[in-house]
């Protein structure tokens, strides 16, 4: 049950493997050309890069990582607590309801490619993508008027296993199930088809883009790097803090966490706005610009 989906993704990374070394050629498009000893002409400057905006983006990729990881370590267990499923009930569900947001996610990554919706404002779409998951958060917030609490596994007369295999519900040691409430199986569901299948790709696609046109046309490795980075930080430590805050209290404060981070994000979108845009490489005349040999003038 758990280990055939890692089996399967070795496989699908072994061919990606092959592919990368005897299918992929490396070439710099659109990159500001140097000489053979790698310098740049006397008259090729490209401006700096607005590194608000760049960090901005980073945390973005970050906050994305984050919630997508809340969402794979938390949908099981919460399950499992909220619904009484058991350990095979909780995951085929949660498979069906992923497999139907991940159609939805194919089909808004044509809407995005191939229609006048991947024309908008690249920023109000990262906007639109923030707003869907602050809503996915509200709606699966333990709101008193949801009812409860919750239900504790059911065990046998003469026994004190709790096995999640056969029935699930709340583990005794977890004391906040006494006091929780139960987010409707409705809500939950169209939330995680309709309103994640709609955030995911409103954030993913446009988000990339926005951050190599903020770099401007020099080579981005390092600053790529970074970018992909700080998303496996969040890929490293959300576990551990999502594992411990689900234990400690259920996913009051896992949601409340989250909600946070995308307020965080939200405001970098607003604050900056005006910033996260494309680097102009023919400034204003007149105005002082630099670059990385100090500063230029365009007359």
């Amino acid at each position: 049950m758990y280990t055939s989906p890692a089996l399967l993704m070795v496989l699908i990374s072994l061919i990606s493997i092959i592919l990368l070394i005897f299918c992929f050629s490396e070439s710099y498009a659109g990159v500001v050309a140097t000489n053979e000893q790698g310098v740049r002409g006397r008259f090729d400057m490209i401006p700096k890069y607005d590194r608000a905006a760049a960090i901005s983006c980073i945390y973005l990729w970050f906050m994305l990582q984050s919630v997508a990881t809340n969402i794979e370590v938390i949908a099981t267990p919460f399950a499992i607590s909220l619904y009484n499923w058991n350990d095979a009930t909780a995951v085929f569900y949660n498979g069906i309801l992923q497999f139907i947001s991940c159609c939805i996610n194919v089909v808004n990554y044509i809407v995005i490619s191939y229609t006048r919706i991947g024309r908008i404002d690249k920023r109000k779409l990262l906007i639109f993508s923030c707003s869907c998951f602050i809503v996915y958060h509200l709606l699966t917030f333990p709101w008193p008027f949801y009812g409860g609490p919750l239900d504790f596994i059911k065990i046998d007369d003469n026994s004190t296993v709790e096995d999640t295999s056969i029935s699930g519900g709340c583990l005794r040691r977890y004391e906040w199930c006494a006091y929780t409430s139960r987010v409707p199986l409705i809500i939950y569901v169209f939330s995680f088809i309709v309103i994640l299948g709609f955030a995911f790709p409103f954030t993913s696609a446009p988000l990339g883009t926005v951050f190599s046109e903020i770099l401007g046309p020099r080579k981005q490795g390092m600053m790529q790097g970074l970018f992909e980075f700080g998303a496996c930080i969040a890929r490293c430590i959300s576990p551990l803090i999502l594992t411990i805050l689900f234990e400690r209290s259920g996913y009051l404060w896992t949601t409340l966490m989250h909600l946070g981070l995308l307020s965080i994000g939200m405001a970098l979108l607003i604050i900056f706005y005006q910033r996260i845009v494309p680097l102009r490489l023919r400034p204003k005349s007149g105005i002082p610009t630099p670059y990385k040999e100090g500063v230029f003038y365009r007359l």
